[in-house]
């Protein structure tokens, strides 16, 4: 394990996937990169901005990681992307050689007999192409 890629968007389970990503990372002494990605949605054959997020919001919360990554000892780069954040999230770590991606479990995934609804972390699991980790 040399490069880890956290997918980060500040909620609990991407705190609790920090913590994972900066335990395996000083073990290992693997890099870090963190991404945030602004989800977008077509509308009229447009991409665009989902209305309750932004792109501010994703600076402060990638702030965030890169502070307490650094309490931790780490130095992350950090990746600020628009789009669609599975697929997003992929194409980084297979063009940046990252051979682990460390997600959070979403909040309302949890529960549900340990399958988990459709979202960004099965999207990746179902086809990066390298390691990833999803924090319980």
């Amino acid at each position: 394990m040399n490069k880890i890629l956290l997918a980060y968007d500040g909620g609990d389970a991407a705190q609790d996937a920090l913590t994972t990503t900066a335990q395996l990372a000083n073990l290992a002494h693997a890099h870090v990169g963190v991404i945030s990605v602004v989800p977008t949605t077509t509308l009229r054959t447009r991409q665009t901005v989902q209305p309750w997020d932004n792109p501010t919001m994703h600076r402060e919360q990638l702030a965030e990681a890169k502070t307490r990554l650094e309490a931790m000892g780490l130095e992350p780069e950090l990746i600020e992307k628009v789009g669609d954040p599975a697929q997003l999230i992929e194409d980084v770590a297979e063009r940046d050689g990252y051979d682990t991606i460390v997600l959070g479990r979403p909040a309302s995934a949890r529960g549900l007999g340990g399958r988990l609804r459709r979202s960004v972390a099965v999207e990746v699991m179902k086809h990066a192409r390298m390691t990833v980790v999803v924090t319980p």
